[in-house]
């Protein structure tokens, strides 16, 4: 009896097709995060555009959101000037770390990826900025001494 559930289980993992999940690791502070992105900016989304997947991918496992910001403010790795578009890609799905973002609002954004391919994910630093402390907020917008800015050029952790 034992035998047939061992070989029904092992069957049963062979059958069962591959699954994926975002999950984040920890909770990094907004210093780490801004240290580590390849780009931080806040700007306005004025446009939306869903790419699908090739037929059949009915989960968008292969599709792609691009998002047309509007720079309002440069932080970091950003060399379009103020007032220009960036496109801003992530993933089709949520189970594959894509967010979805309403078009018309303002976001900071701490992603990954250069000038011509710029990502962002669930794990992602994007915040609206009435969510932030007024110490990050200052922090953010600032180049003073205690900066994020600063702090990644001194080499400071959180």
């Amino acid at each position: 009896m034992s035998l047939k559930i061992f070989l029904l289980i092992i069957v049963l993992a062979f059958m069962t097709r591959d699954v994926h999940g975002c999950s984040c690791i920890g909770n990094p502070h907004p210093q780490d995060q801004f240290c580590s992105a390849a780009y931080v900016l806040y700007g306005k989304i004025i446009k939306e555009q869903f790419i699908p997947g090739p037929p059949g991918d009915t989960a968008n496992n292969d599709a792609i959101w691009k998002y047309t910001f509007s720079i309002l403010f440069k932080m970091k790795g950003v060399t379009e000037r103020v007032g220009s578009e960036v496109v801003i890609e992530t993933a089709g799905n949520g189970g594959l770390c894509g967010v979805r973002l309403p078009v018309g609002k303002s976001y900071i954004i701490m992603g990954r990826g250069n000038s011509g391919d710029r990502r962002i994910g669930l794990c992602d630093f994007i915040r609206e900025l009435s969510s932030l402390s007024p110490y990050q907020t200052f922090y953010l917008f600032t180049g003073g001494p205690y900066s994020y800015n600063f702090n990644c050029k001194r080499r400071c952790t959180c």
